[in-house]
């Protein structure tokens, strides 16, 4: 893909919600603060039971690039394989609802990918969990498998729409997302790795709260 101005890409980025009022807002804040211009937010709420949905309603209804669709409570498979359906970017972002993407990701690994032509952006991410910082980051020297499974999560990473769009989520108590990245390895031309940190996970286990993407694919931290 050889593109001018790397603001007329257009990245869709999935997020599966799953009773995640006390975060999602903040979630949101982050995605649509991104530097990209051209982005829509596809957001898939899987029955919640709390103001969720209400929550997704609002924005959309503030924001014209946030997508909004509520589901039958399925599991966050099936929300991601919903999302895939209706994204029409040229690239494919994932985060979870109670996460943070950090300033600038999108815009990092867009420009990544187009100088390098690839298929697969990977960048660093941030862990909180238990109030201690990680860090996760990837070099130019790591090889094409460390770059996939080093830290097996979806939500650091660019993903080429032509690449994932057929690829479904298996229905899987955990380790859903290493199913699809392994998917993904085995079609990808090329995948490369930026220098920045994109993403911050925060676990948050220890609270109450139990997201649907926490309750499943977070068990594989």
């Amino acid at each position: 893909m050889v593109v001018d101005n790397v603001q007329n890409i257009k990245v869709s980025v999935i997020i599966p919600v799953y009773n995640a009022e006390k975060y999602l807002a903040n979630c949101l804040d982050s995605v649509i603060a991104q530097s990209t211009h051209n982005l829509e937010i596809i957001c898939v709420d899987d029955g919640s039971t709390d103001k969720s949905a209400s929550i997704l309603k609002s924005y959309a209804t503030q924001y014209s690039q946030i997508r909004s669709f509520c589901i039958k409570h399925q599991g966050v498979s099936a929300a991601r394989n919903y999302a895939l359906i209706h994204a029409d970017g040229d690239w494919i972002a994932f985060c979870d609802s109670d996460d943070l993407v950090l300033p600038n990701a999108y815009n990092y690994m867009i420009k990544a990918a187009v100088k390098h032509n690839a298929d697969v952006v990977v960048g660093g991410m941030y862990v909180l969990q238990n109030n201690n910082l990680n860090s996760f980051g990837y070099t130019n020297k790591q090889n094409v498998f460390s770059l996939f499974y080093s830290m097996p999560s979806l939500c650091n990473r660019l993903f080429r729409r032509e690449l994932v769009k057929d690829i479904k989520f298996a229905s899987l108590l955990a380790g859903e997302d290493v199913v699809f990245l392994t998917e993904v390895f085995n079609r990808v031309s090329k995948t490369i790795s930026v220098p920045q940190y994109v993403y911050k996970y925060i676990n948050r286990e220890q609270d109450n709260h139990k997201s649907l993407t926490h309750c499943y694919s977070k068990k594989m931290f």
